[in-house]
């Protein structure tokens, strides 16, 4: 992690922390509240970004992220399953799974929301779902 400060003339960056969690390759990094959630490999990890302390790592298998207010939408990379899962550097805590897109078919764009409505795709096939109600 590094911290970027404004100089005379540019910028200046120092390292905070170091760590090879998450790895960025498996999609975004997601920075909620003080903490940031990524993959590391097939697990779903949170980390203290002020410290780069591993709160929880959940194995999940591969998959990319986005968020989504108080929640992370995770879509799998192989089984076609969409999670809801609450941002909390507390626990996992997965709130919802559905089968959205045919199983083994490689998934590695991550999901998209805009309009009320959340976009998924693997290699082979795109689906829209409408978001509704509070959690």
């Amino acid at each position: 992690m590094l911290k970027i400060s404004r100089r005379t003339g540019g910028f200046a960056a120092s390292e905070l922390w170091r760590s090879t969690m998450p790895r960025g390759a498996n999609g975004p990094t997601i920075y909620r509240d003080g903490f940031l959630y990524g993959f590391a490999g097939a697990q779903l990890v949170c980390l203290d970004a002020a410290t780069g302390e591993a709160r929880w790592r959940e194995r999940t298998g591969e998959g990319t992220l986005v968020g989504l207010g108080p929640h992370l939408l995770f879509l799998s990379q192989t089984s076609g399953d969409l999670r809801l899962v609450r941002a909390s550097p507390d626990a996992f805590t997965e709130l919802q799974r559905t089968r959205v897109l045919t199983p083994d078919v490689r998934a590695v764009t991550g999901p998209s929301v805009a309009a009320g409505r959340v976009y998924v795709r693997n290699l082979k096939e795109i689906a829209a779902f409408a978001i509704s109600g509070e959690g």
